[in-house]
C-alpha cells in the first residue's frame, strides 16, 4: 500500500469515529459524543516519568486503578450503546486503532448468554504506551492493564485479573493482556 492510500485510509477511519470542528478546537466522538483530546508520546512520557519520580512504586497502582475506572465508565459505555459482546470488542479495537493507541486484536470471546467462558488474550501492536515510555525491561502498561480489566468488568460482571504477559517496554515485538476470572481456589 503506498503513502497516499495509507494517509486516505488513516483519514477515513478518523472521520469514521470522530467530529473535528475547527471553529470550536474541538473533537469529538462519534459514538459517545464525549470531548477527545489528542497529545503525543513525549507528553504522556514526561507524565508518566514524572509519575514515577514522585509516587515511586506507587505509580504502577495509580495508574493501574485510574485504568481501572475509566474502564469501567468506558465498558458501561459501549455496552449501553451497543450491547452485543464481539461487536464491542470490534468497536474496542476500531477506536484504539483510529485513536492511535496502537492495532488491538482479540482472541473470540467464547461467550454463554454473556458469561465469559475462558481467557481472553488481547494484543497490542504499536502499542502507543510502550513506545511513549521506551524500553524499560519490564511491563509498564499498567493503565492499560487496568482499562481492559475495567472495561470487562462492565461488559460481564464480576471481577477480572490481567496479566501483561508480553511488552514492547520489556524488548517484545507486541503488548499482551491475558484476562480472566480470578481463580477461585480448591
Amino acid at each position: 500500500m503506498n503513502l497516499v492510500a495509507v494517509s486516505r485510509k488513516r483519514s477515513e477511519l478518523m472521520s469514521e469515529n470522530f467530529l473535528f470542528d475547527d471553529d470550536k478546537g474541538h473533537i469529538r466522538s462519534r459514538l459517545f459524543g464525549t470531548r477527545v483530546v489528542i497529545y503525543d508520546s513525549l507528553i504522556y512520557a514526561s507524565m508518566y516519568r514524572r509519575m514515577f519520580e514522585i509516587f515511586k512504586s506507587g505509580a504502577i497502582m495509580i495508574l493501574y486503578e485510574t485504568g481501572k475506572e475509566a474502564g469501567r465508565s468506558y465498558g458501561k459505555s459501549l455496552k449501553d450503546k451497543i450491547g452485543e459482546p464481539q461487536q464491542m470488542a470490534g468497536t474496542l479495537g476500531r477506536l484504539g486503532a483510529a485513536s492511535g493507541w496502537g492495532k488491538i486484536d482479540f482472541s473470540p470471546l467464547s461467550l454463554v448468554t454473556w458469561t465469559l467462558q475462558e481467557k481472553v488474550i488481547l494484543k497490542i501492536r504499536n502499542n502507543f504506551h510502550a513506545e511513549a515510555v521506551g524500553q524499560t525491561g519490564e511491563s509498564s502498561c499498567h493503565f492499560i492493564r487496568g482499562l481492559f480489566i475495567g472495561v470487562f468488568e462492565a461488559m460481564f460482571g464480576g471481577e477480572f485479573v490481567c496479566n501483561e504477559s508480553k511488552c514492547q517496554s520489556k524488548g517484545d515485538s507486541y503488548c499482551e493482556f491475558q484476562l480472566k476470572r480470578p481463580s477461585t481456589g480448591s
